[in-house]
């Protein structure tokens, strides 16, 4: 045998042998080829599921944590509730009305409160607080509409007419005013009063009528 046929055979040999390793252990399975693609493929279903049960964990960590969330959040909801708004030792006092006319007011011993447009009962009149807004505005009454009659300060305090006319800026100060009275009122351990207020109310030419 020549020393060319030996080669051919040895190079037929070792093609041989390559191609079986091959066979053997295919390049997707492992890059190291020390594992049988049985093998392979149960360490694969090994991390799939190791994979999905820490998954699960943690789905479950958030849902559990949402729901204890919800939890004390509606309890502390409910406690607020109960310290805000339980029940009251006060009594409602009906103070009747003040009449509808000076005179029907004066007799049910009532006050007139030029910056509230209306009489009230003597424990809802805010003096200290009504003569602070009249003092800082310094309004201009009228006896009509034109503004043409001024009436002074003191005489539109004694309430002796059906209407009388001012600047639309009453108009916000009166609602400013009504919204003040009620400060105090949202003070820890305060009982909650009922006002009597008419509703703050344009007029076509923005002028406020102060009625009796």
């Amino acid at each position: 045998m020549s020393f060319h046929s030996t080669s051919k055979m040895e190079q037929r040999l070792a093609l041989l042998g390559e191609a079986e390793t091959e066979q053997a252990y295919p390049e997707d399975c492992s890059s190291d080829r020390t594992l049988s693609p049985p093998l392979c493929d149960d360490k694969k279903l090994d991390d799939d599921a190791h994979l999905h049960s820490i998954r699960k964990w943690q789905y479950t960590g958030i849902y559990v944590g949402l729901a204890f969330l919800f939890v004390v959040f509606g309890i502390g909801s409910i406690l607020g509730e109960r310290i805000s708004f339980g029940p009251s030792s006060a009594k409602f006092i009906n103070m009747g009305e003040c009449g509808r006319t000076p005179q029907e007011a004066r007799d049910s011993g009532c006050v007139f409160d030029l910056m509230m447009s209306g009489w009230v009962h003597p424990p809802c009149y805010d003096q200290e607080l009504s003569d602070e807004f009249l003092l800082v505005n310094n309004f201009t009454f009228y006896r009509e509409k034109e503004g043409i009659n001024i009436m002074t300060e003191a005489e539109a305090r004694l309430g002796n007419y059906e209407v009388i006319y001012s600047h639309g800026t009453f108009h916000y100060q009166h609602c400013a005013y009504i919204w003040a009275k009620q400060i105090p009122l949202l003070q820890p351990g305060r009982e909650p009063e009922r006002n009597s207020a008419p509703a703050c109310n344009w007029d076509e030419d923005q002028e406020i009528g102060v009625q009796a």
